[in-house]
């Protein structure tokens, strides 16, 4: 009865997630769960300050939120999954604050991959270099013979990986090569410290506003390869598994 039970509500589960993506891509909106709240006054007062403790406590009714930042009359939201930002974006749109007139105006962050709204620029007296910025992008995709997802994403001799680079030492005008290190790691990476781990993909700076800037290029490559296996899988006669991308 209970494994019935459980059937049944993974079903939904996996209904309820193919509707929300087929909508999503119907709206060309990018698969990353990230949302932009804003405040509408509707009289003119002093400007509203937004609390990163209190958006975290509000968003997170809807699931696991893993961000916020804040930045003047608006907050940028990243959940773990897509479904939780859907259903927040749906039930707080719109919604008035009650016993005042301000309203929540919530939409999805459209300028994705990650940019400075999500991350934003810090200046030079806030950043301590000192401190080593890092994260990693679980690769949700089986590395194979068919689709060799490791050499999407490292490129022809590393292309796509100093392309990345490129972009970070282009756009703060620095030349320090080794001022942001991406590795790929974990099974089927092909590096000499391969584990048993998933395949993931590491990135890390000691310099804040280059970290940012590798992470949203990161995100952006890594959505392209995930289109490119939904179209490997749909020429195979196979159901697209419309991955979304993870961070640690």
């Amino acid at each position: 009865m209970i494994k019935a039970i459980k059937d049944t509500i993974n079903i939904l589960t996996n209904e309820i997630h193919d509707h929300i993506i087929q909508e999503l891509e119907f709206l060309n909106i990018p698969l990353i769960p990230v949302l932009k709240l804003s405040i509408i006054q509707q009289i003119k007062k002093d400007p509203v300050i937004l609390d990163q403790n209190d958006i975290q406590n509000l968003f997170s009714f809807f699931g696991e939120v893993l961000h916020v930042s804040t930045k003047q009359q608006e907050a940028i939201v990243y959940f773990k999954t897509i479904e939780a930002a859907y259903f927040a974006q749906k039930t707080l749109d719109n919604k008035q604050i009650e016993e005042s007139l301000l309203i929540l105006k919530v939409s999805w962050n459209n300028n994705l991959p990650v940019t400075g709204s999500l991350y934003p620029l810090k200046t030079d007296t806030q950043i301590d270099n000192t401190f080593k910025y890092t994260c990693k992008y679980e690769i949700l995709i089986k590395n194979s013979t068919e689709f060799q997802v490791s050499r999407r994403i490292i490129g022809p001799k590393g292309k796509n990986m100093k392309k990345i680079i490129g972009k970070c030492l282009k756009k703060l005008n620095i030349k320090k090569f080794d001022s942001v290190k991406l590795r790929l790691r974990g099974l089927g990476s092909g590096s000499n410290e391969e584990s048993n781990e998933p395949l993931h993909l590491c990135v890390s700076s000691k310099d804040y506003n280059i970290f940012t800037i590798a992470c949203a290029e990161s995100e952006k490559l890594i959505s392209n390869i995930y289109t490119e296996y939904d179209i490997f899988l749909k020429n195979r006669g196979l159901k697209p598994e419309r991955l979304c991308i993870t961070k640690m």
